[in-house]
This record gives C-alpha cells, structure tokens and sequence, in this order.
C-alpha cells in the first residue's frame, strides 16, 4: 500500500516534469492515475484508507501554491464543525515544504457501500472555478 507521503511526492514530482518518459515517473503517474481518475477539482487528489479500510480523499499541495490551501482547507472545515455544520472527519498532514495534505473522510460511502448523493454545483449547472463574476455564490449552493 502507498502512503500520503508517498503519493504527494508523486504529486509534486509530477508538476517538475515537461517529459513522462523515465521509469519513475510513469510509475507515480500510473499509481495517481488510478486512485484520482473519477475524481474532479482542482486540486490533485488521490483515495486513500485509513487503518480501519475506510475510503478518505488526501488533497496534495502544489509547488505553485502561494498560500497552504491544505492547512487553510482543514481550518475551515474546522470552524464549519464548531459552528454546528455537519462536516465529514478531517486531518491534516505536514510532509513537504509546500505545504499540507488534507485528508477528508468519504461522505458518499458506508462501509464498501456507496451512497448516492447529487452534487449542489452540478444540479445548479455551475462549474469547478465558478465565482462571484459568473454568477455563482457559495450561498446558492447550500
């Protein structure tokens, strides 16, 4: 099994490289390729278990991050939580000089059981990157 470390240096890696040809990068390649392949966003992203096999989402900074989105992410979802906002388990992790890997527990899953849920955004026909100047409030997606 790959660990979080592993994969955002992978991720990392990835974003110094103009050619995918050495053995080393196709592997890191291959190996985000299928744990992030269905997944959207922005940011790179892979499926990751926890020691209890439950599914979890590790978000990876980037070299040309200008803030620590992961950190600034995990506080957020910390404020939502103590203001009552049901929010699905976080963590945060501190591997690279880029800044932090946000770890996110599945909502859409129990167990092995995949749970069915329509995303605000696609039902409202807004796009990842959607802002204020295009129409889209956060506001209209909760």
């Amino acid at each position: 099994m790959t660990s979080v470390r592993e994969l955002e240096q992978a991720s990392i890696h990835l974003e110094d490289n103009d050619s995918f040809e050495d053995e080393r990068t196709q592997r890191w390649l291959e190996l985000l390729l299928a744990l992030s392949s269905s997944m959207g966003g922005a940011r790179p992203k892979a499926s990751v278990l926890d020691p209890e096999s439950q599914l979890w989402i590790a978000k990876f900074p980037s070299k040309n991050d200008q803030k620590d989105s992961g950190a600034w992410e995990y506080i957020v979802n910390q404020l939502a939580k103590d203001a009552g906002v049901n929010v699905s388990q976080s963590d945060i992790r501190g591997y690279s000089e880029f800044g932090h890997s946000f770890l996110t527990k599945r909502f859409d899953r129990e167990g092995s059981q995949r749970i069915h849920f329509a995303p605000a955004m696609t039902m409202l026909g807004y796009k990842d990157g959607y802002d204020y100047r295009d129409g889209g409030s956060h506001r209209l997606t909760t």
